[in-house]
């Protein structure tokens, strides 16, 4: 949901001269963006297949040597491993974006040459708020053909912080032996979105 509100405070909003020079000229503004969050899946890419004692090591789970229009050689998989045994909740709140929403070994890998029973779309990311606002006035100059605005602009006004989707490509965390690092940052969020920014302007036009 995407709403813009735009105030142009009217000359006429009093018939007094003080309270007349004082609101007239104004200009207000402010736009909302109220997003649900975004889904997503696990995946594993950028490993070729390596089987080994029956295991494949490696992110080719199905052997088809790549993984849509940007598999080798240019690099990437995007195979999907198998669901894990224990069903995940499908949201989850901002603390485990940070911490960790889930471990790598939970997500079995698939027997050589299959597809992992993992879905498309599967987990939603956390929702999106965003809220700008302005306020402006102008000055009229050289007999009203030469204008000054001044104007004060306020993005993610309230600061909220909206993080982005965790990364969730298990070869971030896949080490050369086909066990998981502990210490990668799979299943996390490792940015936001711009906090609140405040800037200033003048314009003459």
């Amino acid at each position: 949901l995407s709403s813009a509100v735009l105030w142009n405070v009217p000359s006429n909003l009093s018939t007094n001269r003080f309270v007349k020079a004082l609101t007239r000229d104004w200009q207000t503004s402010f736009i909302s963006t109220i997003r649900s969050g975004r889904p997503f899946s696990v995946w594993c890419g950028s490993l070729p297949a390596n089987i080994v004692n029956g295991v494949n090591r490696g992110c080719d789970y199905n052997l088809d040597g790549g993984g849509g229009s940007v598999g080798p050689p240019q690099g990437g998989y995007y195979d999907r491993p198998n669901a894990p045994v224990t069903a995940l909740p499908a949201t989850f709140d901002r603390a485990s974006y940070i911490n960790g929403l889930f471990s790598p070994t939970i997500f079995p890998t698939p027997a050589p040459g299959q597809n992992g029973t993992l879905g498309r779309n599967t987990y939603r990311g956390l929702r999106y708020l965003g809220f700008d606002a302005s306020i402006g006035r102008s000055f009229p100059l050289v007999r009203e053909r030469v204008t000054l605005q001044i104007r004060a602009e306020a993005f993610n006004l309230f600061n909220n912080v909206n993080l982005y989707l965790p990364n969730t490509d298990l070869s971030l965390a896949l080490k050369s032996d086909g066990t998981y690092s502990t210490t990668s940052i799979f299943g996390k969020s490792t940015q936001a979105f711009d906090p609140r920014i405040v800037q200033v302007s003048a314009r003459i036009t």
